[in-house]
């Protein structure tokens, strides 16, 4: 692994990844069996899996910054196993970076038992620009990133509208202006 990937890695397992994972642990089981749909780095994948969770990572390229996480490749609209294969599928700030969020929504409710959704939202014109230029920063992405970021009431809407009953909800402040949305759907 190059030094490059090993820093990043090394930097998403200590911070922003081990605190995503703190959170929606508790909605786990041990015996889940867990699809992580957009694995990128694979940092999320790696820790559930040191914490012996059975976990599938997914993804439209292999992004992986460690050689124990290898995700499948899929082509971003269908998801390459049959209906109700997994009890979760997790969407870990994910459906921002993709052009059609209830398309891949979609297809992690036909092949997953409950959903957890994790997305930044904004609640005013000011933090919509800033949430959209810290993830670029983060993510190095500049060109051609969709930024479909919505409001919480946006996602809620979303979510109700495809049918998806909104379980639980964890808000976390990031950044100072970022608020980082974790919904556990069913």
């Amino acid at each position: 692994m190059s030094l490059i990937k090993r820093i990043v890695f090394s930097f998403y397992v200590r911070g922003p990844s081990r605190s995503k994972v703190k959170r929606i642990t508790k909605h786990l089981k041990k015996t889940d069996n867990i699809l992580d749909i957009g694995s990128g780095y694979g940092a999320v994948s790696w820790l559930l899996r040191k914490q012996g969770y059975k976990v599938t990572p997914l993804d439209v390229k292999n992004k992986s910054c460690t050689k124990e996480i290898r995700p499948i490749i899929y082509n971003g609209r269908k998801i390459p196993f049959k209906d109700k294969s997994f009890d979760v599928a997790l969407l870990i700030t994910v459906l921002h970076h993709t052009k059609n969020p209830e398309e891949v929504l979609k297809e992690a409710r036909r092949v997953a038992k409950r959903l957890i959704v994790m997305e930044e939202t904004y609640s005013n014109i000011f933090q919509k620009y800033v949430t959209f230029i810290i993830d670029s920063l983060v993510n190095f992405e500049f060109l051609g990133h969709p930024h479909t970021n919505k409001t919480d009431a946006e996602w809620r809407r979303t979510f109700r509208n495809m049918g998806l009953e909104v379980c639980d909800v964890n808000k976390k402040r990031q950044l100072v202006f970022l608020e980082q949305v974790t919904y556990f759907l069913r």
